[in-house]
């Protein structure tokens, strides 16, 4: 089982991390280099939405299909898979408010389907991608001038 998790400080206000957050749901590709495109199939009900993105790895598009519930008042995302063949697992993001700072906590918890399937040795390389995709998210907030 993979659980990973990164941390980090953001120079924005709430507001606009929380607002690029909820863009992120509606169009990760803008904000995750491996993802080539996405659809929202639905919206089975409030602060809900189904989607399918693509990521490649290199080796081709492959889908994930996901269930995205934000909550405001504990300004979290929760990314549940769903109809993955190979992972079954949940991403969560948290903005962490602290009087004095801002952090962004981004949690990967995944695990292969099949015991021993190589997916499992995929986890150091998540674990890569995912501060690479924080720290590009954080780039691009610090880029922001409070929009």
């Amino acid at each position: 089982m993979a659980l990973v998790s990164y941390r980090t400080r953001v120079n924005a206000p709430i507001d606009v991390l929380w607002k690029h957050l909820l863009e992120k749901i509606e169009t990760p590709e803008k904000f995750i280099p491996a993802v080539t495109r996405s659809e929202i199939l639905g919206r089975p009900g409030p602060n809900t939405v189904d989607r399918l993105m693509f990521l490649d790895d290199g080796t081709g598009e492959k889908p994930t299909r996901e269930i995205i519930t934000s909550d405001v008042h504990t300004r979290s995302i929760v990314f549940k898979m769903f109809d993955n063949p190979v992972w079954s697992g949940i991403v969560t993001n948290t903005v962490l408010d602290d009087r004095d700072r801002l952090e962004l906590d981004i949690t990967m918890h995944w695990q292969a389907k099949e015991p021993g399937h190589p997916a499992g040795d995929f986890a150091s390389a998540c674990f890569a991608g995912l501060m690479i995709a924080t720290a590009v998210f954080t780039i691009f907030l610090a880029t922001l001038s409070g929009d």
